[in-house]
């Protein structure tokens, strides 16, 4: 019997909730991308606690509008 098929499928979190997933992936760009900004530390702490798409758009506005 192949136990491979046997067990079930996990599947990760973060792509159950494809927002959270994507939130992550750029508040991950955002922190790297923060450190050509003027106030780069200050960006950089807005971006760190990015959750969602509209956090990452308010940090948006906030230093790049």
């Amino acid at each position: 019997m192949n136990t491979q098929c046997a067990q079930p499928l996990t599947v990760n979190k973060n792509f159950r909730d494809p927002e959270l997933h994507t939130a992550k992936n750029m508040r991950k760009f955002g922190i790297k991308f923060a450190a050509h900004h003027p106030q780069a530390q200050e960006v950089k702490k807005s971006f760190i606690y990015v959750k969602s798409l509209d956090d990452w758009r308010a940090v948006l506005d906030a230093w790049y509008a």
